[in-house]
């Protein structure tokens, strides 16, 4: 390959250091990504920016140099993860799955191998980690207000103490 490592860079940075097709960040697989030309080399691509995605090793294995001939259907086509907008193909599924909403999200989906059972199970866990960084969350809010509710209330019985000590005498 020929691309600088600036470009290389630029595509970590665009893709905010994870696969275009799957998601894998380099902290999921505890290194760098590859670079994927979308459009192989080998089928007319070139080394420009709009040309790389940023690919974890499996997608860019999966992927290889394919590319559709040009009498081939629409949806034989690889939705590009930055120039297409994947969620009107492609939808999450509760339980970690990729669902294709269209023939095309089903073909980018089945090529790539997107669901293979580790990704699935790291689906699984992102959601997990999502859903209990929003039950945290609500904990904090609930505990804020107990915090004020108990404050508030200790104000109160402070001043029925100044209160029976003014009428009784008596320090409670």
């Amino acid at each position: 390959m020929t691309i600088s490592n600036a470009d290389r860079q630029a595509a970590r940075e665009q893709y905010g250091y994870a696969c275009g097709y799957c998601g894998v960040t380099e902290v999921d697989v505890g290194n760098e990504l590859e670079l994927d030309h979308f459009q192989p080399l080998s089928q007319g691509g070139n080394d420009g920016r709009d040309n790389l995605v940023y690919a974890c090793p499996a997608c860019n294995r999966n992927k290889a140099s394919y590319w559709p001939s040009t009498n081939a259907p629409s949806h034989m086509r690889i939705l590009h993860p930055l120039a297409e907008n994947s969620a009107a193909h492609v939808t999450l599924l509760s339980d970690g799955s990729l669902l294709g909403l269209t023939p095309r999200g089903q073909f980018h989906i089945d090529w790539l191998h997107l669901n293979r059972p580790q990704l699935i199970a790291m689906r699984q866990r992102k959601a997990m980690f999502v859903g209990a960084n929003a039950l945290f969350a609500e904990m904090q809010r609930i505990n804020e207000q107990l915090q004020e509710l108990v404050a508030s209330q200790e104000k109160e019985l402070a001043a029925l103490r100044r209160k029976v000590r003014r009428l009784t005498g008596i320090d409670l």
